[in-house]
């Protein structure tokens, strides 16, 4: 096979320039890209399925609100009767209305004995 310079020159023009090289990634742009290592670090599609929706954790949110909503109530019912019945009690200790009564009659059968 005889090599001519014309064949070399038309196997050279067929080759890239430098400037047509410039664009390609080089042995430092390879570096920043992630190893296998790296993305088997990452979430899987499996991995993901196990996750909370948005709609979800809304519905959770929602249920969890009725639920604290419906304590509170609850609460708020049991600390208004805990307190009437507390100032039921107070009312009736303090109430002496009935004692005085039966004191002043005792005061009275007293004067009447002693004719005063």
């Amino acid at each position: 096979m005889n090599l001519s310079k014309e064949y070399f020159d038309k196997a050279l023009k067929e080759l890239p320039t430098k400037a047509d090289l410039k664009n390609f990634a080089t042995k430092s742009d390879l570096k920043k890209f992630a190893t296998k290592d790296d993305l088997k670090k990452l979430a899987t599609k499996d991995d993901l399925k196990n996750l909370v929706t948005k709609d979800e954790l809304n519905d959770r949110f929602e249920h969890q609100t009725r639920l604290l909503m419906a304590y509170s109530d609850q609460q708020t019912e049991n600390l208004a009767v805990m307190v009437a019945a507390g100032f039921e009690d107070i009312k009736e200790r303090l109430d002496v209305r009935e004692r005085v009564t039966k004191l002043e009659k005792e005061v009275k059968k007293i004067k009447e004995t002693a004719h005063v």
